[in-house]
């Protein structure tokens, strides 16, 4: 997925070293245009944030769930990968290699349960998903292509067929793209919550 897109939506950031999980949508761009319309349709205010050498603008919007146009299916990207400080040592679909090239279409040996996937990549030992997804906000389709990245099991479980959809359909398809509470006890019976994210595609009227 090589487009250029004008911002990023994020169901998250790190704070102080911690992930934190958060309820609204938040969105981080360069553009300070982009930033004021995306303020406008969607709440929050921009604050700058510095992101290595450059500084971003971020905002906390209002929602969690957007209304956005999704071009087709290839601007939706699933695979898994499995990262490692000398760089990506395994890059599959979940049944065959993607790369390198002298691999590609070779089974890739990944458990066929998510439950063992989840394990082995945990444990370091397999890869995680990868999705990408670009798209446009139908309240302000001339700002560009945005994107969402998710390394999310959940999202992952029903997103083939989401892939599937968007290859069957005609043209653009209009989604909805929200985060979406889980509350669930540790062990010692401590409450906790996270967001989810999920993407729905909208049934033609």
């Amino acid at each position: 997925m090589t487009e250029r897109f004008v911002g990023r939506f994020r169901g998250g950031r790190v704070e102080g070293n911690r992930p934190e999980s958060l309820p609204n949508w938040l969105i981080s761009t360069s553009d300070s245009d982009v930033a004021a319309e995306v303020t406008q349709l969607l709440g929050g205010h921009p604050e700058g944030r510095q992101i290595g050498s450059r500084t971003h603008l971020e905002i906390e919007t209002k929602v969690n769930e957007v209304e956005i146009v999704i071009s087709g299916p290839s601007a939706l990207t699933v695979d898994m990968r499995l990262w490692h400080r000398r760089g990506l040592v395994h890059h599959c679909d979940g049944a065959a290699h993607l790369t390198p090239e002298s691999a590609r279409g070779k089974p890739c040996g990944c458990p066929q349960s998510i439950t063992e996937r989840k394990a082995a990549a945990k444990a370091f030992q397999g890869p995680q998903p990868h999705i990408a997804l670009t798209f446009s906000l139908t309240g302000a389709p001339h700002l560009g292509p945005f994107l969402f990245h998710s390394m999310s099991w959940e999202l992952a479980e029903g997103i083939q067929q989401t892939k599937q959809a968007l290859m069957e359909s005609n043209g653009p398809a209009i989604a909805a793209l929200r985060l979406e509470r889980v509350e669930l006890k540790t062990r010692r019976g401590v409450a906790v919550f996270y967001h989810k994210p999920a993407i729905e595609l909208q049934k033609p009227k």
